[in-house]
C-alpha cells in the first residue's frame, strides 16, 4: 500500500510532505493550515482544541478552501461538523496520543 511505503522512514514522510506543501497548497488555503498549527500548538491539548469554536470555524474555513465540496463529498454546515468533532471527541483523544514525529522506520531500528 502507498501509506506503507510513505510512512516506512521519517525522511520519506517528510519528502512527501515537502512536496505537498510545495505543490498542492499554497496561498489562502495553506495559511489557513498554518494557523491551525500554530493554534494547536499553543493550547497542546486536544480537549481545550475540539471545545474551541475559533479553532472549529478555522477548521471548517481550512475545509471549505480547500474545496472539499468538489471532490465527491459534501461539507455540512458548520454546526453540524463542529458537532461531529466534539461527538468523537474519545476516538480524537486516543488518535492524539499518536504523533507524526514518533514513526519509526526498520532504518532507525537497525541502526
Amino acid at each position: 500500500m502507498l501509506i506503507d511505503i510513505i510512512t516506512k522512514s521519517r525522511n520519506i514522510f517528510f519528502y512527501f510532505v515537502d512536496v505537498c506543501n510545495q505543490e498542492y497548497r499554497f496561498a489562502h488555503d495553506l495559511e489557513f493550515y498554518r494557523e491551525l498549527i500554530t493554534m494547536h500548538r499553543n493550547v497542546k491539548d486536544i480537549v481545550t482544541i475540539i471545545k474551541n469554536d475559533e479553532f472549529c470555524r478555522k477548521l471548517y474555513s481550512t475545509l471549505e478552501a480547500w474545496d472539499t465540496d468538489k471532490r465527491g463529498a459534501k461539507l455540512n454546515e458548520f454546526e453540524i461538523v463542529k458537532g461531529s468533532i466534539q461527538q468523537h471527541e474519545p476516538y480524537l483523544i486516543d488518535l492524539y496520543k499518536n504523533k507524526l514525529d514518533s514513526i519509526n522506520s526498520l532504518e532507525d531500528k537497525n541502526g
